[in-house]
């Protein structure tokens, strides 16, 4: 880097926030992308020049400015904890960590909203909403650690999501965001405007704050249900999903070996040998009404967490239920055996037993089944699917690729978790990302490397069904 850039950098926000130390950049440099060994290939090389956490909008505006007049690239990071490289530095520049812009601005229990800096965790604000009466409406697996902004900016859902939908559900109401270019503009994006920042791996505009929409806070409470076969654990998880009478904050299914992986379960005494499982979230007490349904499926009851001891500990054990959802179930199987991997994948929900069948029938247990149960396009009524995430024994790229494509040749949508292309990933955006970027990063400064219809200069495809509809 040249050294006037990062004299510029240190003035702005001081010699202790700015970091060149070599094991600083490498750290700062990854996110979770080793889940995926295509990755680890492609991206364990790529490193910032220099990391840069400024502490107000005024040193961001003052950062940004030196980045677009030396023409240095500026790679966006959270809490670091996406899947896809979505934070790591293709061309070098700067990693700008915003985790210390982390103040929660205002919470509304009677609008349910909260209006937040792009750094704060995603952990902290579900504390502080419950306190007066809210909750998010959804979050990931990395909820403790993920940075409201990161996941805007890199997730899709989470846990809540079979109540709440996706990011493009209207969980955004509102986005301060700066643009990069020789005169920096903060912009407030609403309602429909913020969709270019959703999702879209920091290539459009720096998210400074948001607005976000709360839930009313439940009293959940979290139960594993164990089955014989896993027929029987899918119909039940979509028997629980498809009852109206009260709310629902995770649905997940296991097959089994999968379970055998989460130790801390384990010792509480929520697994079961040779059996699949089923994850809940629900209201407290609606575990047991649902006893004579599992049992109809050949499933029982076999761990349960009041609402007393929700997001505190489990019984036995400290951890969350949640610990063992989305990416963390691959967390936990990656920890036992790092020959393992995954695809992300979406099943139509009447479709499911039909494409789970023919993935085993195939595959057997080269690909194990991971599901998470979903509403998505809210604003078109709502349509449960499978948003599933099946865990797959790694031998090549080739038959990697071989087995994501048997899954959209059953009609069985792929998101690649094996790219670091957004456009590779069929929940982006479309137009509306390249949109953003002609706006708001007209300088093609923001997280480089990361469109190749950019690239490419090609033309990008339509939006996929993870997102029409949800305009």
């Amino acid at each position: 880097m040249n050294p006037a850039t990062l004299a510029a950098l240190e003035q702005i926000v001081g010699k202790t926030q700015t970091f060149t130390d070599p094991k600083v950049l490498e750290t700062f440099s990854k996110d979770q992308y080793a889940f995926s060994p295509v990755l680890l290939e492609l991206l364990r090389d790529k490193r910032a020049d220099v990391v840069v956490a400024p502490s107000t909008r005024e040193e961001l505006l003052e950062v940004v400015k030196v980045c677009a007049r030396d023409a240095v690239p500026v790679t966006l990071r959270g809490a670091g904890s996406g899947n896809y490289g979505q934070a790591v530095p293709m061309q070098g520049g700067v990693v700008l960590s915003l985790h210390r812009l982390n103040r929660i601005l205002e919470l509304d229990p009677q609008a349910r909203t909260a209006k937040v800096e792009a750094g704060v965790r995603m952990g902290a604000l579900e504390r502080a909403a419950r306190e007066v009466g809210c909750e998010l409406r959804m979050y990931p697996s990395t909820w403790a650690t993920a940075t409201v902004g990161g996941f805007v900016g890199g997730g899709f859902g989470g846990v809540g999501s079979i109540e709440y939908g996706t990011l493009w559900d209207g969980l955004v109401l509102e986005a301060t965001v700066l643009s990069v270019e020789a005169d920096p503009k903060l912009r407030v994006l609403e309602g429909w405007d913020v969709l270019p920042v959703l999702h879209a791996y920091g290539t459009t505009a720096i998210i400074v704050d948001l607005k976000i929409a709360l839930a009313p806070m439940t009293a959940w409470e979290e139960a594993v249900f164990s089955f014989e076969s896993l027929e029987g654990a899918i119909t039940f998880a979509l028997e629980v999903a498809g009852n109206s009478d009260f709310v629902k904050r995770e649905i997940g299914v296991s097959e089994w070996p999968i379970p055998q992986y989460f130790k801390p379960l384990i010792q509480a005494g929520g697994v079961r040998e040779n059996r699949h499982q089923v994850m809940l979230e629900l209201p407290d007490g609606v575990s047991k009404s649902l006893e004579g349904l599992a049992q109809s499926h050949g499933g029982t009851l076999d761990w349960h967490n009041s609402a007393a001891n929700y997001h505190k500990s489990g019984t036995g054990s400290s951890f969350n239920l949640s610990d063992f959802s989305w990416n963390h179930t691959t967390l936990w199987a990656q920890k036992s055996d790092p020959g393992l991997t995954y695809t992300q994948a979406r099943f139509e929900a009447d479709k499911l037993l039909e494409g789970v069948a023919a993935i085993k029938a195939k595959y057997g247990a080269e690909v194990l089944m991971h599901l998470e149960l979903i509403r998505e396009n809210l604003s078109a009524g709502g349509t449960l699917v499978s948003a599933s995430l099946p865990i797959i024994r790694f031998s090549t790229p080739e038959r990697l690729f071989e087995i994501q494509a048997f899954l959209e040749s059953i009609s069985v949508q792929v998101a690649d978790p094996h790219t670091f292309y957004l456009d590779g990933d069929s929940r982006w955006s479309g137009e509306v990302v390249l949109e953003g970027v002609k706006t708001f990063n007209p300088l093609g400064l923001l997280n480089p490397g990361k469109i190749r219809a950019l690239e490419a200069g090609g033309e990008a495809s339509v939006a996929s069904s993870w997102f029409a509809g949800a305009k």
